[in-house]
């Protein structure tokens, strides 16, 4: 399934028993990360969301940050939004 433009997609979070307590996406090239996703929710393990990053720009590159609870952080470079339905972080 692909979406027009950088439209909605699932991440789920397939960890071991460890809590999701931020994510971040910024466009790839970026040299900062864009506020927490999240916000102040957290995604327990096995858990999933459905996130939209349309910011209005077209742009269907993005890199995403996840930062577990227990500090623990996976980067994963270069997705492509605008043909992504779904994604799963694992830490």
């Amino acid at each position: 399934m692909s979406h027009p433009g950088n439209g909605p997609f699932t991440k789920s979070d397939q960890s071991a028993p460890i809590v999701l307590g931020s994510r971040y996406a910024s466009n790839t090239g970026s040299r900062s990360w864009e506020e927490d996703i999240l916000g102040r929710d957290i995604l327990p393990s096995g858990s999933s969301v459905v996130i939209n990053i349309d910011d209005g720009s077209g742009y269907c590159k993005y890199d995403f940050l996840a930062v577990f609870e227990d500090g623990d952080e996976v980067v994963s470079n270069d997705n492509n939004v605008c043909e992504l339905s779904d994604f799963n972080f694992t830490d």
